[in-house]
């Protein structure tokens, strides 16, 4: 998993690229991720620090409308597999 810092990097700049006093500027972002499977590296760091440097720690994750693929698109447009 990546850093939270990354998200909020990308957040900045898109945010000043457009000027607009919104997440992201505004603008719709797709980020895909399993958040729950994988701490990201924060080395010589302990738990807590593991913890607070994920994306699930970051004030951005409020803004954020989260959206959960509950099946595979191929299978759910093709008949063979319904």
């Amino acid at each position: 998993m990546a850093h939270r810092y990354s998200l909020e990097c990308v957040n900045v700049h898109i945010y000043t690229a457009t000027g607009k006093g919104k997440p992201f500027g505004g603008k719709i972002f797709l980020g895909f991720s399993a958040v729950h499977q994988r701490a990201p590296i924060a080395p010589f760091n302990g738990k807590t620090e593991t913890v607070q440097a994920s994306i699930v720690s970051s004030l951005l994750l409020l803004s954020l409308s989260i959206l959960c693929l509950d099946q595979a698109v191929h299978i759910a447009c093709d008949p063979e597999y319904t």
